[in-house]
């Protein structure tokens, strides 16, 4: 199963929802309200913290979200979310983002990630848009 992590400005407060899906499949997600970027170094590491209590082995990052968040490009908003993120979250998992059509500048801000933190590890096995690109290509 797959659990989500998304973005949305508010209040600067959490929210789990839980629904099923199309297939009867019970989902799980975290919203995480915000009241401004200008207080990512109090909630980024607040947000980390939440995510390795519920103990999640799999979740996802909406891009998208951050980047209206943040009021920056893609490169730039996961730069500055990730500088405060990743140094509070030391769980092992895997982390999916939606990139939407910011691939490049997604991909060019996690190989950063890489450098600077030794925990986060990039795996092109994990890209499902290159994988059904990909495969339907060969068909």
């Amino acid at each position: 199963m797959l659990q989500s992590d998304i973005l949305l400005p508010g209040p600067g407060e959490a929210t789990v929802r839980i629904w099923r899906d199309h297939d009867g499949v019970t989902r799980w997600g975290l919203d995480w309200n915000v009241c401004q970027a200008s207080e990512l170094k109090r909630w980024a590491p607040l947000l980390a913290t939440r995510i390795m209590k519920l103990g999640w082995e799999t979740w996802w990052l909406d891009v998208a979200c951050l980047i209206k968040i943040m009021n920056l490009p893609a490169d730039k908003a996961l730069d500055v979310w990730g500088a405060c993120f990743w140094d509070a979250y030391t769980a092992d998992a895997l982390v999916l983002l939606d990139v939407g059509q910011e691939r490049r500048s997604v991909y060019q801000a996690v190989r950063r990630w890489e450098n600077r933190f030794s925990s986060v590890r990039f795996s092109s096995g994990h890209d499902y848009d290159g994988q059904v690109s990909a495969s339907g290509s060969q068909s």
